[in-house]
């Protein structure tokens, strides 16, 4: 009998011993930037899960920004399990959070360490290259 809750006790704490060492990748948080087309634009992804987005000094994204009036926020989701890694960008009304937007998106990591990030701005399917 003993040996049977030592037993169940051993299979029941197995899967907590797993869950203790699963590190979460944060490597994509702060501040990013990157060029194209003569352009540069930046990235910042904070830890509460809020995304913005910087072109030629305007900011778009974060808790709270305004457009034609409106009030949105813009949220993002990172997957790691996937290569490229994938990342999705919603956005949505501010004071009722019903979403409005989808953006889809890749990114990687280059041999230096900086994020390298391809997204579809047109609501299309996710970038595969």
């Amino acid at each position: 009998m003993r040996l049977n809750k030592l037993l169940s006790l051993l299979l029941l704490s197995i899967p907590l011993l797993f869950l203790n060492f699963t590190q979460v990748d944060n490597r994509h948080l702060g501040e990013w930037s990157q060029s194209e087309g003569g352009e540069v634009f930046s990235f910042i992804f904070r830890e509460d899960g809020y995304a913005m987005m910087i072109l030629s000094g305007d900011t778009m994204g974060g808790e709270s920004y305004a457009i034609d009036g409106e009030e949105y926020s813009l949220k993002y989701h990172v997957l790691y399990t996937k290569e490229p890694h994938y990342i999705t960008f919603t956005m949505y009304f501010k004071n009722s959070n019903i979403k409005v937007s989808t953006m889809k998106g890749i990114f990687k990591f280059n041999e230096v360490g900086d994020m390298v990030l391809c997204l579809d701005t047109e609501e299309g399917p996710r970038p595969t290259t």
